[in-house]
Order: structure tokens, then sequence, then C-alpha cells
């Protein structure tokens, strides 16, 4: 069956969530230890992670999930084009500097991604280059672009070859509501401990479920800095944003695009039922529903036994998006399909 075109469903005009999956050329272990060599690449997922939150506090774009594996990572992006629509065309091109110095560095001579006033006002006045920078910043497909390809560079840098890292097409799945955003993000906090990578959420490294959990210690210790160096680029779950003392997002200078929480669930809430779910995946460990348990999975039609098959299920049961039967029947129709 031919692949579809990515713009039948993913259209950076328009706001969408999506789960986005990436693998290392070949399914090698390139972030991890190779069992071949015995090579161990794990610091590369360091890589991964702190590009990821360089490109969240400039695009915009929130990072709401993340699982870094050996072979592979796991992202739930949410564009906002409508935000990208607010900011100014200086900030348009100072953001676009910072994300693409190549492009600038072929134009001006700027390497470091920081032109001169002068300068700025000689880019603010290409009103085309302008636009077209201003699309990029919204767009998912641009957000993976930089991601990969400055990890593949140091990379192969580190061991003196040329070629591709990452396989060139990542593969993405529309979320068309509330119930599938849960799903894809419990699905991707709980990847590293499928793959026996890690025993518990607190346990996973370079996932969010870790970062979230370790940025909750710290600010208890009031070492609210490292906290929010921790996991400030990551969305909060709510809109309450759990009390997250960081700087407004959206501007220039802040750890994220938006303080927009989707949720409406708490972090006690949401590791609640990550820690529940997961138990519930492991042979012989299922048990009773827990009173605490957060009343949303009622609200989105969803019993803890069904959230576990879902996010168990996730790669047979949604391909190109993934929802409740409603939503995903709307999706379809929007798709003509």
């Amino acid at each position: 069956m031919p692949r579809k075109n990515r713009s039948e469903s993913m259209d950076p005009s328009k706001p969408g969530i999506y789960h986005i999956k990436s693998r290392c050329v070949r399914r090698a272990f390139l972030c991890g230890k190779d069992k071949r060599t015995g090579k161990d690449y794990s610091h590369r997922k360091t890589w991964l992670e702190d590009r990821v939150k360089q490109l969240a506090a400039l695009f915009a774009i929130d990072v709401m999930f993340v699982a870094i594996m050996s072979n592979h990572f796991h992202l739930v992006l949410a564009n906002l084009p409508q935000l990208v629509e607010l900011w100014s065309d200086t900030e348009v091109i100072r953001r676009a500097c910072l994300i693409f110095p190549y492009k600038f560095w072929e134009m001006l001579g700027v390497l470091d991604g920081k032109p001169t006033e002068e300068q700025l006002e000689t880019l603010v006045a290409n009103k085309p280059l302008v636009a077209k920078m201003r699309r990029r910043l919204s767009h998912p497909s641009w957000f993976m672009r930089q991601l990969k390809q400055g990890v593949a560079v140091a990379a192969n840098r580190e061991d003196d070859c040329d070629g591709h890292f990452f396989n060139g097409r990542y593969r993405h799945r529309n979320i068309t509501d509330l119930a599938g955003l849960l799903i894809c993000g419990i699905y991707v906090d709980l990847n590293q401990i499928a793959a026996r990578e890690a025993e518990t959420p607190e346990e996973s490294l370079h996932t969010s479920a870790g970062l979230r959990i370790a940025g909750r210690q710290l600010r208890e210790l009031s070492r609210h800095e490292e906290a929010a160096a921790m996991d400030g680029f990551l969305t909060p779950l709510s809109a309450d944003g759990d009390d997250q003392p960081y700087p407004a997002a959206g501007t220039l200078g802040s750890l994220r695009a938006s303080d927009q929480g989707r949720l409406d669930m708490t972090l006690d809430d949401y590791l609640a039922t990550l820690d529940l779910v997961g138990r519930l995946r492991r042979p012989g460990k299922a048990g009773a529903i827990p009173e605490h348990l957060p009343p949303i999975l009622h609200r989105l039609g969803l019993t803890v036994d069904s959230l576990a098959a879902y996010v168990d299920g996730i790669e047979d049961l949604f391909r190109r998006a993934v929802g409740m039967p409603a939503s995903l029947r709307e999706f379809a129709r929007r798709l003509g399909q």
C-alpha cells in the first residue's frame, strides 16, 4: 500500500496534536548499548533531550510527552499556528535565526544566530522571508528536521562516518480528542518500562514522566531553577500548571511555547493513573481500581481496564489517528475517507 501524503493529515496552518515516532537507521541501538559491538551510546539520549528543550523554547509547538529509547524516540507535539501569528516580524526572525543559523550564515555571515540590529532590520524588511519563517515556526516537520539533524551530525562526527542516522521519514498519528491524548501520553511514558529499560516511571530517564517527577522533587526542595531546567520545557498537563513557578510561556526567552494544559488533570492524578496502568500491563500484577482514581477517566468514557487495553494495543488499534469512535469518525469525514 502506498504511503499517504503527510499533508493529508497534518496541516501546520491549523492547530493539531500528534504522536510522533522516529527510529534510528536499521533499528540499530545507536542511542543505547549496542549488543553487537558492546559500545554504549546512551549519552546520545541526553543530546536528544537537550535539543528538544532548545527547540521547545523557540518553536510555536508544545512538547507534551517524550520518551527517548535506545533505538527510537517518541514525542507528543501540539502545534500552535495561532500563537505564531501573534509574534511580531522581529520576534519571528530572531527565533528563526536561532533555529536555522546555517541559513542566515549564508545570507549574513551570522554563525551564532544573533544578527546585529542593522542586519535584523534588513531581514525583517524581507516580507516573503518573514512569512516563510512564520510558517516554519509552527510546523511539526520542521521541528523534527531540526531535532534529528543536529543529533545526527554530532553522532556521525563522534563515529567518524557519514550517512543517515535516523530513518528519513518519521511516523505520526493524529490525536483527535482528550481520550486519545491520555492514551498516547501513557503509552509514551510507559515505553521504557514495556521495553524493560526501566522498572518504574520515576526510574525512566529521558521520559516526560521521569522529568516531571524529578522536577516536582526539586521544587519541593525549593530548587526552582534546577526544576525549571529539568521539566520546564514540557507543557503543563492542566491549565493550572500544577503551580510551576516558571516565567510565562510564549515569549522569547521562556522555556516553552504555551501554558495551555489540555488534560485538566493534576500531575498526581496522572502519575496515579500511569502507575496503575503500568501495573495492569505487567503479568500477575493486575489489581482493583483504587478509590482515588481521577474522575477524568469516566468523563472521557474510559475505564482503567479499557485504557490499559488501548495503551497495549495502540500499534494495532490506531494507525493514522488516536481517539474515541465519534472523534475518529469526524476525523475520517474531514479527510473524505
